[in-house]
């Protein structure tokens, strides 16, 4: 899946797009509207990075999925909830994270304080740093999610 842009209004069968409206879209779907100019393909985590800093850099939601509220931020926040970056969001999105996935991942975010660098499929690589008793740092986990 990919993130498009409309640049013009594009009225299809289930829905219409207005100039500049966004759209999750496979590559398959979306060739025959990027060949003719009517979407652009965007950065998603970019979108996501000026959304959270038009906001202040912050946004605390409540997830009723996850049962919780967590923070899309700019960098790692240092309050009590578990915060995700823009990229980690875009992942996240792109790979339409099924809910079951998405508390798993958010259970290993919570205990090993960690940060999704990049995913294939649902194989998430997340980078973790934590400091054990004897001051040494532990560094990355592979979890696969089915």
């Amino acid at each position: 899946m990919r993130l498009y842009r409309a640049t013009r209004i594009i009225k299809g069968k289930q829905k219409t797009l207005q100039k500049n409206d966004l759209i999750l879209l496979d590559e398959q779907q979306a060739s025959r509207l990027v060949a003719r100019g009517a979407l652009v393909e965007v950065d998603p985590a970019a979108i996501l990075e000026e959304t959270i800093r038009r906001a202040g850099g912050k946004i605390h939601v409540r997830s009723t999925v996850l049962g919780e509220t967590v923070v899309f931020a700019l960098e790692q926040s240092t309050d009590e909830y578990i915060t995700y970056l823009p990229q980690e969001l875009a992942e996240i999105l792109l790979k339409k994270t099924p809910p079951q996935t998405l508390k798993t991942i958010h259970e290993i975010k919570k205990i090993l304080n960690g940060t999704i660098v990049r995913s294939t499929g649902y194989n998430l690589v997340t980078s973790f740093r934590s400091v054990t008793k004897k001051g040494g740092i532990a560094h990355g986990v592979r979890e696969r999610f089915a």
